[in-house]
């Protein structure tokens, strides 16, 4: 990778240079914006620097900077998500049960037979509570991540990558985990 940055940044310097930009500026410009020659103005590239939001619509990618962040956040917040949320298999099958958030050691030691382990993601120190839950949600990982290898040893169900699973569920919601789809459903509050 660095050889890559290396051998292109000298080239996109230069690039950046003849349409008036530094470097810094072009890398908070999109594709279209730099083939078109369409460059933002030095406003709108600043609102990008402090805060910003790229999105896939319809095959376009759209930025949003500034105080349209917030709108954007806000209608992606919990209460605009719905009842679901969904990720990448680790390992198939179907479970319903009571989520049990674990973000510290201290969580381990509420966890109940039967529970959902929900975590940013897995670590070892997690096994004993993973041996008692019915599933496993995490917000992070790959299909060789912690969760997924242990989810296929112990042949539980396990959606990893939600990218949100620890902010949008609640310890005591109870939801059901179809990892045959990659889908957390909330059935109840």
């Amino acid at each position: 990778m660095n050889q890559v940055f290396f051998s292109w940044f000298e080239a996109l310097d230069g690039f950046a240079a003849d349409l008036g930009l530094s470097y810094d500026d072009l890398t908070y410009c999109l594709y279209n914006e730099i083939l078109s020659r369409k460059i933002p103005s030095v406003k709108t590239l600043e609102n990008r620097k402090k805060d910003f939001v790229a999105f896939l619509s319809h095959g376009q990618i759209g930025i949003v900077s500034g105080k349209q962040v917030n709108k954007f956040k806000k209608l992606c917040s919990e209460k605009n998500i719905g009842n679901s949320l969904a990720g990448s298999i680790a390992f198939s099958g179907f479970s319903k049960g009571r989520v049990r958030i674990i973000s510290q050691p201290k969580d381990l030691d509420n966890f109940k037979k039967g529970e959902v382990l929900v975590a940013s993601m897995t670590t070892p120190s997690m096994v004993m509570a993973m041996k008692k839950a019915s599933a496993f949600v995490t917000d992070e990982g790959g299909i060789t991540c912690h969760a997924a290898i242990l989810a296929r040893e112990m042949k539980k169900p396990c959606v990893i990558g939600t990218k949100n699973a620890t902010r949008l569920l609640k310890n005591g919601d109870f939801v059901e985990v179809d990892a045959d789809k990659g889908i957390v459903r909330i059935i109840k509050k």
